[in-house]
């Protein structure tokens, strides 16, 4: 009996029996889960305190940038309880550009205390700031599955700055 052909027959016997038995005529079904790495929106959380912010700017740039940034503070509130993986929603739309975005922030169990969400900042060419200030809806949901409900939603005036 050859011994050092007896780890490459193991090694070759383990990947034909993995190939058999999750093939797609196979009894075991080795494909991840979808969604599973970022949550899939079922469970609960409570969710207290919440504060969006209060004003929102369009600055324009620096140093010889013609675009402005939009800048929306980040919005911030209390969880406990989480059970799951329930989903805060942190969303701004300024209507009168023609812009919205979101940020998402998946619960868990380990999830407890002051949670922060900030948005990117965006950039806008300067010919389609024609204004000294825009309005802007700022909203914070919880989304449990196929229930979402709105834990604040506030307008909020968007300053041009430069």
């Amino acid at each position: 009996m050859n011994l050092r052909a007896t780890p490459t027959r193991v090694t070759v016997g383990i990947v034909v029996a993995t190939l058999l038995l999750s093939g797609p005529h196979g009894v075991v079904d080795l494909t991840p889960e979808r969604g599973s790495g970022f949550g899939s929106g079922e469970g609960a959380a409570s969710v207290r305190d919440v504060a969006l912010p209060d004003a929102a700017t369009l600055e324009r740039g620096r140093y010889g940038a013609d675009a402005y940034a939009l800048s929306v503070p980040p919005a911030r509130a209390t969880v406990r309880d989480v059970t799951g993986r329930p989903i805060l929603v942190y969303a701004v739309s300024v209507p009168d550009l023609g812009y919205s975005r979101v940020t998402l922030r998946s619960l868990d169990a380990t999830t407890t205390g002051r949670v922060e969400l900030a948005l990117a900042r965006d950039a806008f060419a300067p010919d389609r700031i024609d204004r000294a200030t825009y309005e802007a809806e700022l909203s914070l949901t919880l989304r449990s599955g196929e229930e979402v409900t709105v834990l604040r939603r506030e307008t909020v005036t968007v300053e041009v700055v430069g």
